[in-house]
């Protein structure tokens, strides 16, 4: 999708999921971007259309990607934390209450903080 998903690209890809029932993956990079704005926002809708996110949302995507474990586990290359990943991150934790009810998801942006560093697909 290329950064943040579009209404009109999380609608389509959420009729696809219900009507043709296909599978939905988030392949995001290991960052709190990738996260918190792409995967959160396919998968739970946005702050700012919450009054319609039922049509946008895709409840049943699935996560495919790189995270803070697997950094550690396989080794992977890295990026530092630029000082927007913190600030996402930081904020995330916080304010966002799809990661206050996730617990998996406050490990890894807690990891990737601790860490100081985010992967990046290619």
């Amino acid at each position: 999708m290329g950064g943040v998903p579009t209404r009109a690209g999380r609608r389509f890809i959420r009729r696809l999921a219900d009507e043709k029932k296909l599978p939905v993956y988030a392949f995001v990079d290991g960052d709190p971007y990738g996260y918190s704005n792409i995967y959160r926002t396919l998968k739970v809708g946005s702050g700012n259309a919450a009054h319609i996110n039922r049509f946008f949302c895709v409840p049943q995507t699935r996560f495919l990607g790189v995270t803070p474990q697997d950094i550690l586990d396989y080794e992977l290359p890295t990026h530092p934390l630029k000082d927007v990943d913190v600030k996402r991150a930081k904020d995330a934790l916080k304010n966002d209450p799809f990661f206050q009810r996730h617990k998996p998801w406050q490990k890894a942006l807690r990891q990737l903080l601790q860490m100081g560093v985010r992967a990046e697909q290619q």
